[in-house]
């Protein structure tokens, strides 16, 4: 049997605002050497949830929704040409490297693309961690993300 999760909306912008409204940044980790995917998300006064992003394939992905009472959002995007998707739920907390986090499911078949020909394993979709940041205003300078959100390599050659 599956499992069916329902969510009232709960939020408006008059009288219950959510604690999560605001602008987020997110990581979507590529599965090889093709680097990471990016995104933004955004969370209004009313509790309605917009998700705008690149996969590490270069794929545009987008989504407009609601949170839920628990801080949760389900994330989805339909992909090339409805052969592939983009799945997870999202889940709001506030945690020493992420304000943002899930398990998301990418599933793209074997192509003549650039990258990631062959799709991905097993056509099942493969789990990638990701994790986000609320983008907070203010004098202090940002030192860039949290060691364990990436790896960054420069290879300045000989000149």
């Amino acid at each position: 049997m599956a499992e069916l999760v329902a969510d009232r909306l709960i939020y408006n912008s008059a009288t219950n605002r959510p604690t999560q409204a605001g602008s987020y940044t997110m990581m979507l980790p590529g599965m090889s050497v093709c680097g990471n995917g990016i995104g933004t998300v955004k969370v209004d006064k009313a509790g309605n949830v917009v998700w705008n992003g690149t996969l590490a394939d270069g794929t545009s992905v987008s989504q407009a929704t609601t949170l839920s009472k628990q801080g949760r959002w389900p994330l989805y995007a339909s992909v090339y040409g409805g052969t592939g998707e983009v799945i997870s739920w999202m889940q709001f907390s506030s945690q020493p490297d992420s304000d943002l986090t899930g398990q998301t499911i990418w599933i793209k078949p074997a192509s003549r693309a650039a990258y990631y020909p062959l799709g991905t394993t097993n056509g099942r979709g493969v789990q990638l961690g990701r994790c986000g940041s609320l983008q907070r205003r203010g004098p202090t300078q940002w030192n860039g993300p949290p060691a364990s959100w990436c790896l960054v390599e420069a290879d300045w050659g000989n000149r």
